[in-house]
C-alpha cells in the first residue's frame, strides 16, 4: 500500500473576512502522482505555469482570458481532482461566532479560529488512514505562504497531535506555486469559502454558484462550525485535552518538559 498524503490551503484570512477556512485533500501516492501529471498537463495547454483560483476568477494576470476559457479551465483542473479520487477535507468557522464564544482570554492561548480549523483537518486527513486501513505515518503539507504565527500554530498543533495520538506524522511547508496539489486545495478553499459566505449572508435557500455545484454530490467531510456546533466541539474532551491551559503558553505553543507554566 502507498503512503498517503494530505494537503491543505486557507481561505478568507485576511483580517476583514467573515469567516476562516482550510481546505483540501488526502489521498494516496498514486492519486497524487495522477493528479499533479494531469493538473500540469492541462496548464500547459493554456501556457501556464500555476493555478490560483482567484486570479482566475478576476482574470488578473497571468489568467487574462475570455470569461468562457476560464470557465473551462476551472472545469478541467476540478475534474482532474474528481478523476484522482482524493478525498475532500475542510473547517469553516464564522468569526462573529468564534469571538463572541471564545473570548479575548481563552483566545490568548487558542488563538486565532485557524487552530481549531487546521486541527480539524488534520483529524480528517487521520481518520482518512483509518477508514483506509492505513496506519503508517502521513505527510500533512501546508501552503507555506501563510503567516509566520499560522505556520507555528500548525507545527506545534503537529507536535500536540502526534503525541496524543502516539503518531510520528511530519508537517511539511512548501510553495503554493509550484505544489499542483495546493493549487488544487486552493481551488477547493476558495469555491468553498465562498459558497459559506453566501450561507451567513442568506441562508440555506442561498443561490448555488455552477462551478461549486458539482462538489455538494461529492463524498467530503466538510466541518462548519457555526455557534451551537462551535460550542459543542469546543467542549469535546479531545479538544478539551488538545486546548488544555496546561499544555499551552500564552504565546501559543506547547509547553517543553522542565519549561516553567
Amino acid at each position: 500500500m502507498t503512503a498517503i498524503s494530505a494537503y491543505f490551503d486557507d481561505s478568507n484570512s485576511h483580517a476583514d473576512a467573515p469567516l476562516f477556512l482550510f481546505a483540501g485533500f488526502a489521498g494516496f501516492e498514486n492519486q497524487w502522482d495522477m493528479l499533479n501529471q494531469t493538473w500540469s498537463d492541462a496548464l500547459k495547454d493554456e501556457g501556464l505555469t500555476y493555478f490560483a483560483m482567484a486570479d482566475c476568477e478576476a482574470g488578473q494576470d497571468p489568467f487574462f482570458m475570455p470569461r468562457a476559457r476560464r470557465d473551462h479551465l476551472i472545469r478541467r483542473l476540478r475534474d482532474t481532482i474528481f478523476d484522482a479520487g482524493v478525498f475532500g477535507i475542510a473547517a469553516g468557522i464564522p468569526k462573529t461566532d468564534w469571538s463572541e464564544l471564545i473570548g479575548e482570554e481563552r483566545a490568548g492561548y487558542i488563538g486565532r479560529p485557524g487552530s481549531i480549523c487546521h486541527t480539524i483537518c488534520i483529524g480528517g486527513a487521520l481518520r482518512y488512514c483509518a477508514d483506509k486501513n492505513y496506519n503508517g505515518a502521513i505527510s500533512v503539507v501546508f501552503d507555506g505562504g501563510i503567516e509566520p504565527l499560522g505556520l507555528q500554530s500548525i507545527e506545534y498543533a503537529g507536535d500536540v497531535l502526534n503525541d496524543l495520538e502516539q503518531r510520528n506524522d511530519s508537517y511539511e511547508f512548501l510553495p503554493v506555486k509550484t505544489t499542483p496539489a495546493l493549487q488544487a486545495a486552493d481551488m477547493f478553499a476558495w469555491e468553498l469559502q465562498n459558497d459559506m459566505k453566501n450561507y451567513l449572508k442568506l441562508g440555506v435557500d442561498r443561490p448555488i454558484r455552477p462551478h461549486f455545484a458539482p462538489w455538494i454530490e461529492r463524498n467530503c467531510e466538510i466541518t462548519f462550525l457555526e455557534r451551537a456546533l462551535l460550542a459543542q466541539r469546543l467542549a469535546e474532551p479531545d479538544f478539551q485535552r488538545l486546548l488544555d491551559d496546561s499544555r499551552w503558553t500564552e504565546t501559543g505553543h506547547p509547553i517543553e518538559p522542565g519549561e516553567p507554566r
